[in-house]
Formats: structure tokens, sequence, C-alpha cells
């Protein structure tokens, strides 16, 4: 829940910059305490909501933090350390040991620079996953480091200019070129990578990935479940060994339930030392379509009976929350299109009610843990017709999906092998691989620029290559986008998020994990639910359903769909060349008419609209 902020000279200082105050005061949006270093070369500014040093520095190496070291123990141990080491210090100690690889060797949400005073060389380094956010520039021999992209401008003096290429990509939700920002000449460091200076050079390199599963054997269930118990366990007892007064986002799904019923159970366990607070939703003014499918109290209810929790129950009212993300957009380092940030910001004034800065969360577990899904493919590439029959009934049962189970061996056999080329073909003739719906309101000359093929292609392969279906979700670059959005509210509020689902070993042993592990009895992420089955109610651990949690937002945008199309067909920004003139004039006469996947692409180009307005043209 701290910033931080610096530049590099590898030329000359003499250099037309900014003034201290400037970026002190913007700065103090993520905490009152300024910390300071200047040298010849560096000059270094962090921001913390704590009165701790987050720069750290000897005679020889400079650290600037943003963010926790979560294995602090287990790298002591590998040291031989003892007693208190701050994350800067040990971050150091192992880069003095390890050199480049000691990167790899840390657990935990972060970015830092490392500064070598005397050689001048330094590394800037990001997390595996990206949660902590980090940005740069690099120009006429002058290296700019910052959380957020206008920390860089203020001590640049560079002008802002939108990055076109950057929004073509995010309108068509591509993740190529990822490393690009919406301004030109403002780059972020991606997850899992680092970048090292030589002789007035940058050069950036990789050092995490998530590899193709070797799978784990094991002689029976229980073994691994005991090895995912005493990870999760772990997880969750380092993110917060030095914590007093903890948050839990508890929504009454799995994932949440888990984290929050395994802080309570093993604070209990400990004496009570800790206060553990759970924050849950209930959506007020709801018809009964909407309260059927948002409701989740009853689960919610379940886990809070069983003790140890001070529950907090947020009332969230009607109200336009389309108009107030879109009027929020300049905080925010691209285009925030989280339809559900109203929900977090009510969250956040409960948490500083309570005086909690540190929230737990269960997000994207399903992510980590993985439904299990490619066993059935298993089974059916290994003739196992019958049992792949029966797991995909099961499973389509529990989650109440319609629709004739015996068509999973069109989809899974018979398209498997059918050639690519044959299968975009067919598709196209059924109108499949059109732009449809959703991408109507684009411009026409745009949609011709479009490999669809290639599209397809990679669709396919995520789909039918089983074993790396899991590894190349979590290694999407589109984590960073919601971390990068988050950080900003929470930073802001003095509150810091952690995912306990997002540590790196956890991650990983789930990927290495055999889908008869995360698939059983049509039960998904079976090994979670039956791991932790003496922390969870039996009502969350045999839940398969989720609830649709953003029914205000979509009813707000409903009722702004007019004024949205209006300003689109009216806007100055650059996203206009992008769009399908007629095809918003015509939708103008009728936007009750609009498909949810219509409502969702104008709510898209809307927020992009509204990002540049005031980000690039104010």
């Amino acid at each position: 829940m701290n910033g931080i902020s610096g530049v590099i000279f590898l030329g000359s200082k003499n250099v037309n910059l900014f003034e201290d105050y400037v970026l002190i005061k913007e700065l103090k949006n993520r905490g009152s305490f300024i910390e300071k270093y200047e040298d010849d070369n560096n000059i270094s500014y962090s921001a913390s909501h704590e009165s701790k040093n987050y720069i750290f520095s000897d005679d020889k190496f400079l650290i600037n933090l943003s963010g926790r070291i979560d294995n602090k123990e287990d790298i002591k141990n590998s040291l031989s350390l003892s007693g208190n080491v701050s994350d800067q210090e040990l971050i150091l100690l192992n880069f003095k040991k390890y050199g480049e690889e000691s990167f790899n060797k840390l657990v935990g949400a972060f970015s830092f620079l490392l500064f070598n005073k005397n050689t001048k060389e330094f590394y800037v380094v990001r997390d595996h996953l990206g949660i902590k956010p980090l940005y740069f520039f690099f120009k006429n021999d002058l290296f700019i480091y910052a959380s957020e992209p206008k920390f860089i401008f203020l001590i640049s003096n560079e002008k802002k200019i939108l990055n076109q290429s950057k929004l073509y990509d995010s309108i068509l939700r591509s993740d190529e070129n990822f490393e690009n920002t919406f301004y030109e000449g403002i780059f972020r460091l991606e997850r899992g990578q680092f970048i090292k200076s030589n002789k007035g050079e940058i050069n950036q390199f990789t050092y995490h990935r998530f590899k193709t599963p070797k799978y784990l054997e094991y002689d029976n269930e229980e073994e691994c479940f005991e090895d995912f118990r005493k990870i999760f366990l772990k997880v969750i007892d380092q993110q917060t060994s030095d914590i007093k007064k903890i948050g839990s986002a508890l929504s009454g799904g799995l994932d949440s339930t888990s984290v929050t019923r395994v802080l309570a159970d093993q604070n209990i366990k400990n004496g009570g030392k800790k206060e553990i607070f759970s924050y849950s939703f209930q959506f007020t003014d709801l018809d009964k379509y909407q309260f059927k499918t948002t409701d989740e109290i009853s689960y919610v209810n379940d886990a809070i009976a069983l003790g140890g929790l001070n529950s907090r129950i947020i009332k969230i009212p009607k109200g336009d929350y389309v108009t107030q993300l879109l009027d929020s957009q300049k905080l925010f380092p691209s285009p925030n299109l989280q339809g559900n940030r109203y929900q977090e910001l009510y969250m956040i004034d409960s948490c500083k009610r309570d005086g909690v800065k540190t929230l737990m969360t269960g997000f994207d577990g399903d992510v980590t843990i993985s439904y299990g899904m490619e066993l059935i493919q298993m089974l059916l590439r290994k003739l196992k017709i019958y049992k792949a029959l029966k797991l995909n009934k099961e499973t389509r049962k529990n989650q109440n999906f319609s629709g004739n189970s015996s068509k999973i061996l069109f989809n899974y056999i018979f398209l498997w092998f059918l050639p690519s080329r044959v299968d975009f073909f067919l598709r196209r003739v059924k109108g499949l691989n059109s732009f449809g719906s959703q991408f109507r309101f684009l411009d026409k000359d745009i949609k011709r620029e479009i490999n669809m093929y290639d599209v397809h292609c990679r669709k396919r392969q995520n789909m039918y290559d089983i074993k790396n279906g899991h590894r190349n979700l979590l290694n999407s670059k589109h984590f960073q986008n919601a971390f990068e959005s988050l950080d900003v509210d929470y930073s802001y509020n003095g509150i810091e998020e952690r995912h306990p689902f997002f540590d790196k070993r956890l991650m990983e042993f789930c990927l290495n994990l055999h889908p008869r592990f995360k698939l059983k009895n049509g039960f998904s992420r079976y090994v979670l639910r039956e791991s932790l089955k003496s922390n969870l109610p039996v009502s969350v651990r045999k839940r398969m359903t989720k609830s649709n949690l953003s029914p205000y937002f979509f009813d707000s945008a409903k009722k702004n769909l007019h004024s949205l199309i209006e300003d689109l067909l009216s806007s100055s920004s650059k996203l206009k060349d992008m769009l399908d003139q007629n095809s918003l004039k015509d939708s103008l006469s009728s936007p009750s008419k609009l498909s949810p996947e219509e409502m969702t692409w104008l709510i898209n180009f809307s927020i992009h609209d509204q990002w540049i307005k005031q980000n690039i043209d104010s």
C-alpha cells in the first residue's frame, strides 16, 4: 500500500526536471510518510501510509521497494539469518548470494529498484503476477520508474500523447504488445520481468513464467489434500503473520469463504490474538429475479455462524454507477473497466471505519485451482467414453447447465481431429466467426484488418491443448489490468488487498495437480473442497453455483444507454475514428433492444472515450 518513484541519470545530471514539491504532493495520495534518497546519479522517493522505511541503503546498494515479501522466513533460513530483517534488506542479501536467480526465489507482491552506488548499474523488478505496478521511461540517458505514469510525467515534463496502437489493442482485447501503455514513450514492466542496466543501456528479461505441468504422483487422495492444506495454511499465515487487525472479503462463494474461514479458525486456534473482520454485500431494492441471482446471505451466514468473525453486511443501494465509473477515469493509469468498482468503494469505506488496513480476498481462486474440466477431454481421448459422459453429466447437473451432454463427443473428439481451416470455414458458414453483435460498432476498415483465422487458431489451441490450457491461463497478462486498477483505489485509501490464491507456490502446486484431483463426482475444485472440509460450512463446500454481483451496474447502464451513444457520436477523442457511426446511430433509435453483449461493448467504448478525454485531452 505504498508507492515509489525515482530517476536515474545515466549521463549528465544537468537535466531540466521537476520541482520536488510537485511530485511529493502527488505521492502523498499513496501515503503521508515520504522518504527521499539522492546522490549524483539517483533520486528515489517512497510514499507510505506507515511510518516505516521502504528505502534501504548500505555502503554499496540502494533498495526502493513497493510491496512486501511473504516468504521471509524461508529466505532467512536459506541465508542462515536470524532476528528481524526488513524486506528490503532481505532482497539485498538474497541478491548478493544468488544474483539474478534471487528474483525468482521471492514470493510476494512487489516492485523495486536495486541500485549499485559504485558501478551505477541497476535492476528494476516486478513480482511474478504483476500485483504491484511499475512503469518506466527511458530517453536521452534518463531512466524514470514509478508506480503510476503520472509520476513520470511530473518528473520528466514530457507531453502526454495517446498511444493509438495501444488503444486499438485494448478495444479488441488483445494482449499483443502488452508492455505498451496508453501513453507514447511510457512502458510498463510486465509480470515476472526485470530490467537490467549495462553501460548506459537497458534490457528486459523474464525470470518467471509458469511451465508445462509435470503431474505430481500420489498413492492416494488424502496425501494430495494434506499437501494442499499445508501450502494454503502456510500462505495465509505468512500473508498475515505481522498483522493484528485483518479484513476478509466474504462473498459466500467457495474461494472467499475458504480464505475467511481459515483466517478465523487459525486465529481461534492461536488464542484469538487477532481481530478478524468479514465484509459481505447485500443489495437492496431488488426485484424478485435480481434477488434470486444475487442473494448469497444464507451462505455468508453459514460461514459467520462458525465463529471468530466480526461480520459486516454492507448494504448497497441502487445508484448511477455507470456515470460514477465514467467520471473517475482520471484516477487510473489505463481505462478502468471494473463494473463492480462501486462495490469495492463500499468495502473500502467499511474497512476504514473499522481501522482495517489489510484486506484478504478470494480473488480468482477458481483460476488457480482450476475447474478440472480437461479431465473429461482426457477420458474421451483415451476412449473412456462412458466415464467421460457420466462425469460431464454430473458436472452439468451440479452447475445447472442445460443442453445435451452427449454433444461433448462432437466438441471434443470430432472438432479436435478436424483441420483448423475446415473448422474455421464451417464456423463462418454458421456465422460463428463473424464479428457478431459485440463487434457491430467497430469501423469496417478495422474489422477487415483483423486476422480472424489467427484468432480462431489461438482459441482452438487454448480449447484443445489439454495439458497447457491451465498454464496458458496462469500466464495470461490480463491479470495486471485488474491489479493496477485496484491498486489505485486501495492504495489511495491506505488499504492493501492481499490475494492468497495468487501466491506463486500455491499456483505452481495446483498447476501440477492431475485434473482428477480438481474434478470428481461432478464437483469442480475438488481439492479445495476436500482439503478444507473441516473449515467450510457444508452448504458452501457443496455449492457449485455463482451469483451475479453486478445487478445495479447493468441496471444503471440500461438507463444511460441513450446518453452513452450520444456522447460517442459527438466525441472529439481519437476513439471516434474506430467506431461505425451508422451502427451507433441505428442503435440510438432503440437502445432498449440492444443485447447484453452490445451493451457491454458500448460501455467499454464509453470508458475508453472518457479516459482519453480526462487523461490525454484535458
